[in-house]
């Protein structure tokens, strides 16, 4: 990740400049702007820049009729103020990953800020981190705008991306492997027998989707299904619109008329798990004894909880938030690091919504 060389300094002496804080009493006034640029070999714009930062982050203060600034007597103890990017809609998947690392950093006494956009087409990246020393971008479905990428490229901050991946992109990425996942679900079900199986994708435009459609179709491919392509449903859910609803009203609306034939179905997420089982209810359609079902799971126990227990790829959440703050960490130390990708691996839960293949399509 390229960092300007005046943006790297600004960074250095701002960190500096808040631990020689945090050893001062609370009140105690600062030492003059001259001073300051003596003590860190730096211009008085990034001494200023500085300070105006610190001030921001109520960590000093001017009092009243006063030129100097002091140690404020009330802040929080905080290492690291990290600013979370993410869509303003609900969604469990965010709010997991979100709790997951909040849960890791407060631990480290990270502060967290929060900032919400609408679609990625309307979102400034700077101006969303505001203060932040640190940031964590979940994304939308979307296609990656110009800007976007132009802002990874010439970010002075330590920036992860979590849940997506896109090739040639000049950023962090934290991301489950949807690939493994798929191929591991997929795999199980042709060891039951099964060679026909459908695979139902909340849409096929993000990093992930792609992956997980190409851990499928190896996979089929690998017992001579070659036609693998007219067995992916792709629900082109809309980015922001509730997936379940547009999933549920696609996957109905698939099975009502004529369709290839399939023994088994695996879920892309969670949310189209949902949709899948809903519909196989309203249908009389009766898992596994007719088709059996499988998921990709973000939180084990939706899948657990489904009727019967779905079978579901899973994975830790902690496992996720733990390379996102660690990556964080290393970028911190070296803004020089070159931008990582980390894969988290996904694991198999055997319940009852699998069974060997009888025979019977659907």
């Amino acid at each position: 990740m390229a960092i300007p060389l005046s943006s790297t300094k600004h960074f250095k002496v701002t960190q500096q400049l808040r631990q020689k804080v945090g050893l001062l009493d609370p009140g105690q006034v600062l030492p003059t702007c001259r001073s300051l640029m003596r003590e860190f070999d730096a211009s008085q714009s990034t001494i200023d820049r500085a300070l105006s930062t610190l001030r921001r982050e109520g960590l000093v203060s001017r009092r009243d009729g006063s030129k100097r600034l002091i140690v404020r007597e009330v802040m929080e103890n905080v290492a690291l103020r990290v600013g979370i990017v993410r869509p303003d809609w609900p969604s469990g998947v965010y709010d997991q990953i979100c709790r997951s690392i909040t849960q890791i950093g407060h631990q480290k006494e990270w502060l967290f800020a929060y900032s919400f956009y609408r679609t990625m087409a309307g979102l400034d990246l700077a101006h969303a981190l505001g203060d932040c020393q640190a940031g964590v971008l979940l994304t939308t479905s979307e296609e990656m705008p110009d800007h976007m990428s132009k802002a990874f490229a010439s970010s002075r901050l330590p920036l992860v991306m979590v849940q997506d991946h896109r090739p040639g992109l000049d950023i962090n990425s934290v991301c489950i492997d949807d690939r493994q996942m798929a191929s591991t679900a997929v795999h199980h079900l042709i060891e039951q027998g099964h060679r026909q199986i459908l695979l139902v994708a909340p849409c096929v435009r993000t990093g992930p989707m792609r992956d997980c459609i190409d851990g499928w179709q190896q996979e089929l491919e690998r017992v001579g299904q070659n036609n693998s392509n007219q067995l992916l449903l792709d629900c082109n859910t809309p980015s922001g619109k509730d997936t379940r609803l547009h999933c549920y009203e696609f996957f109905k609306d698939y099975m009502t008329k004529e369709h290839p034939p399939f023994s088994a179905v695996y879920c892309a997420n969670s949310q189209v798990m949902y949709s899948v089982m809903r519909v196989m209810h309203e249908m009389r359609i009766k898992v596994p004894d007719q088709v059996s079902v499988m998921s990709a799971d973000s939180q084990d126990e939706d899948a657990a909880y489904q009727v019967p227990p779905v079978s579901a790829m899973t994975y830790d959440p902690n496992a996720q938030a733990q390379a996102v703050v660690r990556l964080i960490e290393q970028q911190v130390k070296d803004h020089s690091k070159t931008a990582r990708e980390v894969w988290i691996q996904g694991f198999l839960h055997h319940r009852q919504s699998v069974s060997a293949f009888n025979g019977n399509m659907i």
